[in-house]
């Protein structure tokens, strides 16, 4: 579900530049609406109770930031840890890495132009939202691993189907059931990666 907000934020945040282009506005005005959303959450938020150590209880702040890097370097001597670790990086370059060249590949090398290009963008990120929507009860009943090894599966064949399709509309396609099958990997392996270093966030996040 956390992955699933990131994925909305993702998909109505262009969205929202592109409206003010087409009403014929400055794209500034979408930071504005932005900020004033965000002041709204602030504000939902200030009677929340959250816990705040105490001076006294917060220790020396150096001293608790190397006891953080020995953790984090003691965790890369664990097999587990580096393994959920490289699946991280080599899931991200069929999602975050190829999302960064995909305006230029459909540019470039189908010659689809700038509309083409926004357009498969615009088809890889609703698709993959649609995606995340459906993998929050898809995961009640199957077993994350056993989605990310059969995901795995079909995105090594979609993947070079797309680049040796030929004509825009097939690549289109296939690039749209590509954003669909990637869907959910990240949460998976970075809650699996979560799942070994228990009640230490801060050391996963280093």
């Amino acid at each position: 579900r956390w992955a699933l907000a990131g994925s909305v934020g993702n998909s109505f945040g262009p969205a929202a530049i592109g409206a003010c282009v087409w009403a014929g506005v400055s794209w500034r005005w979408g930071f504005v609406l932005s900020g004033g959303l965000m002041l709204l959450a602030v504000a939902a938020a200030w009677r929340q109770p959250f816990e705040t150590p105490s001076a006294a209880g917060a220790g020396d702040t150096r001293a608790a930031l190397f006891k953080g890097l020995r953790e984090a370097l003691r965790a890369l001597r664990r097999r587990a840890v580096l393994r959920w670790l490289v699946l991280l990086q080599l899931g991200d370059f069929t999602y975050d890495i190829l999302r960064g060249f995909l305006a230029l590949y459909f540019v470039d090398v189908v010659r689809a132009g700038e509309g083409g290009a926004a357009l498969a963008v615009a088809v890889w990120t609703w698709v993959g939202l649609a995606g995340d929507f459906a993998l929050v009860p898809l995961l009640e009943r199957v077993r994350g691993l056993r989605y990310l090894r059969v995901s795995t599966a079909v995105v090594m064949l979609l993947f070079p189907v797309m680049l040796m399709a030929g004509g825009f509309s097939t690549k289109l396609v296939v690039l749209g059931l590509l954003g669909f099958a990637n869907a959910g990997w990240y949460a998976i392996i970075k809650a699996k990666l979560y799942g070994e270093l228990p009640g230490q966030s801060g050391t996963v996040a280093m």
